[in-house]
């Protein structure tokens, strides 16, 4: 009994496993997480904003070194789901079944990368944050400043935890960005690998466009293999350039 009672209050005393170090700035922090990222070249990802009081979800895989970036999605939204790829630059989007007659039956269509809209979705898709966690970390070391941190865990994983201003106007380069900021939060796992981001879009939609909420990315599977091809070439058909 009195050997029972002594484990009790020792685990009820104990302490939960320390995260990883902790940063005083950003760009130490990006420092060591894009170290890390460069080794592991591939990762998992899920996806879950809001957009005009709708909820949006994604998963995905991509693998993010060059040569060879390529990256696979899968959206849901309004209860209707759709794939994009991206394999040697070109760009596969999923053909809704009513919609294919645009398409000779075929169920994917494909924007070759040296075309307008290849590249325009290309730049959308590594420079969004729901895709490239380098193109992220490299937003904030450009202009991140962190506000606080602290040690704590994330699904019974011991993680470090930021809390972080990104100055707009530096990570975009735009003007009208000028003195505008957002706030994130970003975890990272014991590795110095993101396990976590949030952004918060609110306030920053154009007159016009719809609120958007905020946005959580989750990561697993680092340095995992993936699994990222294009269709088969006879279920493809070539779509508009321009």
């Amino acid at each position: 009994m009195v050997l029972a009672l002594a484990l009790l209050v020792s685990a009820c005393g104990a302490q939960p496993a320390a995260g990883p170090a902790l940063f005083g700035d950003a760009q130490t922090l990006v420092r060591a997480a894009t170290e890390q990222t460069g080794k592991a070249q591939t990762v998992r990802f899920s996806v879950a904003m809001t957009v005009a009081d709708r909820e949006a979800t994604a998963t995905g895989e991509m693998h993010f070194a060059e040569p060879g970036w390529a990256m696979k999605i899968t959206h849901t939204a309004d209860g209707v789901t759709s794939e994009t790829r991206v394999v040697d630059g070109a760009q596969y989007v999923s053909i809704p079944e009513q919609a294919r007659g645009l398409t000779g039956g075929k169920p994917w269509g494909r924007y070759p990368a040296d075309s307008a809209k290849g590249k325009e979705l290309g730049a959308m898709m590594r420079e969004s944050g729901q895709s490239d966690p380098a193109q992220v970390l490299d937003d904030v070391r450009k202009g991140g400043t962190i506000d606080r941190s602290e040690q704590t865990t994330l699904d019974g994983r011991p993680v470090s935890h930021y809390w972080i201003t990104v100055d707009l106007g530096k990570t975009s380069g735009l003007a009208e960005m000028a003195g505008r900021t957002a706030p994130m939060e970003l975890w990272l796992d014991a590795d110095q690998l993101p396990a976590q981001m949030l952004f918060d879009f609110s306030g920053l939609a154009s007159e016009g466009d719809p609120p958007m909420g905020p946005m959580t990315m989750r990561y697993t599977g680092w340095g995992e293999p993936v699994d990222i091809a294009a269709p088969p070439a006879d279920q493809v058909a070539e779509l508009p350039a321009g």
